[in-house]
């Protein structure tokens, strides 16, 4: 199920109703589609301005993809690294792109916004169905834009690996932490508790803001838990949207994973939970249970031995 972006863009209700209507002792199903709930014209949007290329080291990793429909685009480009501060500032000032709804193809290639070894950003692309999505919208986009500054950029390793127990990922984590070149594809804080739980809210208006009350429900857990003494240590817990989506009465429905020690999951606070604390680990193709983590700037055999010769 596609999530819906921000109200202030517009919002769009797809609805199918099967209607019996008699014609000529024909009874016809029709299709009532594209219900516009907004006078709000359809604004198009700056993918990358929340991100600062002015200030601090950033890096576009542009990570290929498997896709049924592969492209051959992809095997110009690889996986590849853009560090060039000019370019990416360009980039933020070109990338405005009208949004749409759909959300129905793979994706070829996972755009990694980092600065310094912080992920600040993720966006998804497909180069066949020429869009790209932040995971709330899609925007149109052309498949050209990946190239412009393709002379800038450098092919990049990446690997993934497999563990079987947690305190084997966190040794990995903390020795791969330590390489300039080494970055994560998602973050990896979330491994310093044991597992985590879903929390969720229902029957929320649609047009609730969803990103300041995401700002209140893990404001709200931080007082349950108790802030740190020392206002520079991390939160005891981390916390991160997970789906929202709207109901069949048009009221809208949200999850959020909550990352934590097994003794906070049942802490009282708003919503409820949804699905109960567990580990981690989780089942693998062969049957046991493991944990994966994905990397660029390394590939598996060097990473295996610098994690061992720890």
């Amino acid at each position: 199920m596609h999530a819906f972006g921000p109200v202030d863009i517009f919002f769009i209700f797809f609805i199918v109703i099967g209607l019996a209507l008699p014609l000529w002792g024909v009874r016809i199903g029709v299709v009532v589609a594209f219900v516009s709930l907004s006078t709000t014209p359809v604004r198009a949007k700056q993918l990358l301005a929340d991100l600062d290329f002015e200030n601090g080291h950033w890096t576009l990793v542009g990570v290929r993809l498997y896709n049924y429909h592969p492209v051959e685009m992809q095997k110009r480009l690889g996986t590849f690294l853009l560090t060039d501060s000019a370019a990416l500032q360009t980039l933020k000032k070109k990338w405005i792109f009208s949004p749409f709804l759909d959300d129905d193809c793979d994706y070829h290639y996972a755009l990694k916004f980092y600065q310094g070894k912080t992920l600040r950003k993720t966006l998804k692309v497909n180069l066949h169905c020429d869009y790209i999505t932040d995971g709330k919208l899609s925007y149109h986009f052309n498949p050209a834009l990946l190239e412009e500054f393709a002379g800038l950029y450098s092919r990049a390793p990446w690997a993934t690996l497999t563990f079987r127990n947690l305190d084997s990922l966190r040794k990995a984590i903390a020795k791969l932490s330590q390489r300039e070149e080494v970055l994560f594809y998602e973050h990896v804080e979330k491994y310093r508790f044991d597992g985590f739980y879903v929390r969720g809210l229902d029957a929320l208006t649609w047009n609730v803001n969803r990103d300041s009350l995401t700002e209140a429900v893990r404001d709200a857990l931080v007082e349950r838990v108790g802030r740190p003494e020392n206002p520079s240590d991390p939160l005891p817990f981390v916390f991160e949207p997970l789906i929202f989506y709207v109901e069949n009465d048009f009221s809208l429905s949200m999850r959020w994973k909550v990352y934590c020690e097994k003794k906070h999951a049942s802490v009282a606070g708003p919503g409820y939970v949804a699905t109960g604390w567990r580990e981690h680990l989780h089942p693998m193709e062969n049957g046991e249970t493991g944990l994966q983590l994905t990397f660029i700037g390394m590939d598996a055999k060097t990473a295996q031995k610098f994690i061992r010769e720890g």
